[in-house]
């Protein structure tokens, strides 16, 4: 996918030019900074119909106050099972790990502990939603909460790929086959 950071200075801009060639838009963006002036306008602009992708739980922890009025992901959770649910993007994916193993042995998620009852859910947790995609107005936010340095698990490539396909509207590649 092509994925294009906005920064500050481009926020003003998108009232203007709404595309800006991006399949989904990443933030990089100064929270301490941020107008109210500003969050409307990037909140309008998800509305009218574009994708904001939410890669790792840094970028959503850091991010949902831009969208508190749909998701929260602040509350950390420990010792809970990840749940994968019979979505495409989980075909041949069973080997991977959205966790934090802590240094005393404990397996933390940050999940979306608040999000509309539309969500589609990908991977949950008891607490909430660890990947997936929130509708918002006519646009989605995309998400995948795995933690930052994410390099647990074999299939972590294959769901990567599917993760994207999916997020582009594309078809996900069935299973492998196995037999001769």
């Amino acid at each position: 996918p092509v994925v294009v950071r906005i920064t500050q200075a481009m926020i003003f801009g998108l009232r203007e030019k709404g595309d800006l060639g991006g399949d989904v838009y990443s933030l990089d963006l100064d929270m301490e900074k941020m107008s109210s002036v500003q969050i409307d306008i990037l909140k309008n602009w998800v509305k009218k119909g574009h994708n904001i992708l939410f890669w790792g739980q840094h970028q959503a922890s850091y991010y949902d106050v831009l969208f508190s009025d749909a998701i929260e992901c602040r509350k950390r959770v420990a010792n809970e099972q990840a749940s994968f649910s019979k979505h495409p993007v989980n075909t041949d994916a069973k080997d991977l790990f959205f966790y934090r193993e802590e240094t005393n042995g404990r397996q933390t998620f940050q999940p979306l502990t608040k999000y509309p009852n539309d969500t589609e859910v990908i991977v949950s947790c008891k607490s909430g939603v660890i990947a997936g995609r929130v509708p918002y107005g006519l646009g989605n936010i995309y998400f995948a909460l795995h933690y930052n340095k994410w390099n647990a698990g074999s299939d972590k490539d294959r769901w990567t790929l599917n993760f994207n396909h999916w997020m582009l509207g594309l078809r996900v590649p069935g299973g492998a086959d196995t037999s001769i």
